[in-house]
């Protein structure tokens, strides 16, 4: 099924928490990079300046350690702003320009807004909404709910 989609603004909020998770993603990674980085090069250091900084392996890894998490909310906040920033400027665009469209095809929804034939009696797979029945089908009857059993009914007496 194909569909002519317009976009007319993009949702800064939503677009943000898009961007912070993506590139906090990223900056997990760069932050291991780091992470190993500085423990190669305090290692290396370690073994040839050990009687000047004694505790310098140390002092690697745990600044490595929690460069990891700064590296992946800093990424995270910078590259949210940068796309929130961009988010606005297409957001002037497209009122300026009168929106984005979009022509999407859709294979997934096809059998969901083709009109069934007039003897089908099958169910829809969201309901049996746009579903015909044939005449001759029983409907059920209504629902009517029942009291609890040992009370004299519903709004009788506690």
């Amino acid at each position: 099924m194909r569909s002519t989609v317009e976009v007319k603004r993009v949702d800064l909020w939503s677009l943000f928490k898009i961007s912070f998770c993506a590139y906090g993603f990223l900056g997990i990674i760069g932050g291991l990079f780091y992470l190993g980085f500085v423990l190669l090069l305090t290692g290396f250091g370690s073994t040839f300046l050990e009687e000047e900084f004694p505790r310098l392996g140390l002092l690697g890894g745990v600044l490595g350690i929690i460069m990891v998490p700064a590296f992946a909310f800093l990424y995270g906040a910078i590259g949210g702003m940068f796309a929130v920033i961009m988010g606005a400027v297409v957001n002037l665009i497209m009122r300026l320009t009168g929106g984005l469209k979009l022509d999407v095809d859709m294979p997934v929804l096809r059998g969901l807004f083709e009109a069934a034939p007039a003897s089908s009696t099958s169910a829809a797979p969201f309901g049996d909404a746009g579903v015909v029945a044939d005449a001759d089908a029983q409907t059920p009857p209504p629902y009517t709910p029942t009291p609890p059993e040992g009370s004299g009914g519903y709004g009788e007496g506690t």
